[in-house]
C-alpha cells in the first residue's frame, strides 16, 4: 500500500524497492504506476489522501537482492535512459559527454555495463552522452611564386594571418581567393578544384590549397640606328631577340652598345635619358626604344659663338655668329666677304672616316658676284692637308650654282654638274664613301639639294682616302669679284646616311 497527497506525482516519484511510483512524464501518461489500459489515480485527483494497491513479483527475495538485466539505452535521450535504468532496478552512474557526428546531442552514445548484461539490482550503469557533432578544422595553404589572400564565409579564415579555423559539423564554408597586385590566382587543389569560389561542407577536417602565380609582362625593345641591347637578367639580346617576358616587379637592367661607327644616344618610351646600363622595373608590359647615333659633329650656332668647333678663322670678325644669319633656330653663321681672305670654321672630330655624310643650310643672301666667279664653301681633308671632298659655289648667267667633287687616290677629281639654286636658304647634303680597298673603284659621292638627290658620282678609286677634318665657310678661292655677306646654319655630320 502507498498513500500520497493530491497532485504529489506531478513533480515527484517514489523509489521504495520493489515498489516504484513514477513522477509525471517519466512513465505513463499521468505519472503513476499503471496497470492495464488505464491508470489511477490521475494527476488531477483532488482527494486529500488515496491508497493504491499494487501487485508485483520479484525473481529474488529482498534479502538476497537478486540480479536484473541491463536494458539497452543507447540512442535514448539521457532522461529516458535514466528512467529505463530505474525501471529495471538500476541507477544511472557516471554521466560523461563525447562528441558524435551521428548521435544527436543529449542522446546516449554508449553504456557500461552493456545491454543484456546481468547485474545485481541497484547497480549503476555508466552512460556516455552525445555533446553533438565534433568541430571540423578547415586548413588553407598558399603555394606558388605569387601572393594573395584567402577569406571565408562564415568568418574564420583570413589567410594571410589566419589560415586555420574550426567549424560546426556540416557547416558550408565558402572560400574566396584574392591575388595581390602583380599576381594571379591560378586555382584550388585539395578539397576544391578550379578557379572560382571554393565551397566545402565541413563533415570532416578539410585541407584546401590556393595557388598564386606572379604575373609575367612583356618587354619589347625597338631600335633606331645600329647597335645592340642586352638585358640582365637574360632574355633580351637585340640584335636577334628583342622581346622577352619577365616576372612582376623584376628589375631589368638594359645595356645599349652602338655598332661600329655608331654611339648610343638615349632611351625613349618606358625609359628616358642616356645612361647605359639603366634599370627598368617590370610592373606591366613595357616598350623601350634605343636610339643609336652615327653623329660625328653637329652645331646650329645656338651657343652664339664658335666654341663647338675645333677652330675658327674669322679675319677680324668677318666670320661671326648672329641672329640675322639664322636659317634654323635663333642663330646662324655670318660670312662677310670684304676682301679675298678665307674665313671658315674647322671640325677635326672625324677620325679616318671611310663613310662621311654632312648637311648644312646655306643662303646666298644676294651676295654680289661677277658672272664666272667661283670659290669653295666646304672642304673635306684626308690627313691634315689633302683635300679629297669639296663643294663649289659660283655665279653664272646671273644665277647662283653649286657642284660637288671628290678626289681619287691620285690627283684626279670627279665633278658633278652645276646646279642652280635660288637666292634663298637651301639645305645642302653630301654622302661620301671611300672605295672598299686601295685597288677598288667603288668610291662615290652623292649630292642633295633641299632633300632632292641631284648628283651621284660613282666608280671612283679612292680607297686610300679618309675624312679627318672638314671646313665650312668661304674656305678658298674668293676673289675681288665677290663681295657681300652670306649665311650658314645647322651643320651636322654622320658616319652613315641618316635613316
Amino acid at each position: 500500500n502507498y498513500a500520497a497527497d493530491s497532485g504529489y506525482f506531478i513533480f515527484n516519484g517514489v523509489d521504495n524497492p520493489p515498489l516504484r511510483a513514477l513522477a509525471n512524464g517519466v512513465e505513463g501518461g499521468n505519472g503513476v504506476y499503471r496497470y492495464g489500459a488505464s491508470g489511477f489515480p490521475t494527476e488531477s485527483f483532488n482527494g486529500a489522501n488515496y491508497w493504491v494497491d499494487v501487485v508485483f513479483s520479484t525473481s529474488a527475495s529482498t534479502a538476497s537482492g537478486g540480479t536484473v538485466s541491463v536494458p539497452n539505452v543507447v540512442g535514448q535521450p539521457q532522461a529516458t535512459a535514466t528512467s529505463m535504468l530505474v525501471a529495471a532496478g538500476l541507477i544511472a552512474g557516471t554521466i560523461s559527454q563525447a562528441s558524435s557526428n551521428t548521435m544527436p546531442a543529449g542522446s546516449v552514445i554508449s553504456q557500461s555495463p552493456a545491454a543484456d548484461s546481468n547485474v545485481e539490482a541497484g547497480s549503476a550503469v555508466d552512460l556516455v552522452v552525445s555533446s553533438g557533432p565534433a568541430l571540423a578544422t578547415l586548413t588553407v595553404s598558399r603555394t606558388g611564386n605569387g601572393s594573395g589572400t584567402v577569406t571565408s564565409t562564415p568568418a574564420g579564415i583570413d589567410c594571410g594571418a589566419t589560415c586555420s579555423a574550426d567549424y560546426n559539423h556540416n557547416t558550408s564554408v565558402t572560400l574566396t581567393a584574392a591575388a595581390s597586385t602583380g599576381s594571379t590566382f591560378s586555382g584550388w587543389s585539395g578539397a576544391c578544384t578550379g578557379t572560382g569560389s571554393c565551397v566545402v561542407t565541413m563533415d570532416a577536417a578539410k585541407n584546401v590549397t590556393a595557388n598564386f602565380t606572379l604575373n609575367q609582362y612583356t618587354l619589347t625593345i625597338l631600335k633606331v640606328g645600329s647597335g645592340t641591347v642586352a638585358s640582365s637578367p637574360s632574355g633580351i639580346n637585340c640584335g636577334s631577340v628583342c622581346v622577352a617576358t619577365f616576372n612582376h616587379n623584376t628589375v631589368v637592367n638594359l645595356t645599349a652598345v652602338g655598332a661600329t661607327g655608331w654611339t648610343f644616344a638615349g632611351w625613349q618610351g618606358d625609359l628616358s635619358g642616356a645612361a647605359s646600363p639603366q634599370a627598368l622595373t617590370m610592373d606591366g608590359n613595357k616598350t623601350v626604344t634605343a636610339t643609336f647615333s652615327d653623329l660625328i659633329f653637329a652645331d646650329g650656332f645656338e651657343s652664339g659663338n664658335f666654341s663647338a668647333w675645333s677652330s675658327s678663322t674669322t679675319d677680324g670678325g668677318d666670320l661671326s655668329v648672329t641672329a640675322a644669319a639664322a636659317l634654323v633656330g635663333a642663330q646662324g653663321m655670318r660670312a662677310q666677304l670684304d676682301d679675298n681672305d678665307s674665313i671658315y670654321v674647322t671640325d677635326t672630330t672625324p677620325n679616318a672616316e671611310t663613310h662621311y655624310w654632312a648637311s648644312f643650310h646655306f643662303d646666298p643672301n644676294s651676295i654680289s658676284m661677277s658672272n664666272g666667279n667661283a670659290h669653295y664653301i666646304f672642304y673635306g681633308y684626308s690627313g691634315s692637308s689633302t683635300v679629297v671632298l669639296r663643294i663649289e659655289f659660283r655665279r653664272s648667267s646671273n644665277n647662283y650654282q653649286i657642284r660637288a667633287q671628290l678626289r681619287n687616290n691620285s690627283t684626279t677629281w670627279t665633278t658633278s654638274n652645276w646646279f642652280t639654286i635660288s637666292d634663298a636658304p637651301h639645305q645642302i647634303a653630301i654622302d661620301w664613301q671611300a672605295a672598299t680597298s686601295s685597288g677598288a673603284a667603288n668610291g662615290f659621292l652623292t649630292l642633295w639639294i633641299d632633300g632632292n638627290q641631284v648628283a651621284n658620282l660613282t666608280g671612283v678609286a679612292n680607297g686610300n682616302r679618309r675624312i679627318d677634318s672638314v671646313q665650312l665657310g668661304a674656305v678658298a678661292g674668293v676673289d675681288s669679284g665677290t663681295r657681300g655677306t652670306y649665311y650658314f646654319d645647322a651643320f651636322e655630320s654622320r658616319r652613315n646616311l641618316p635613316q
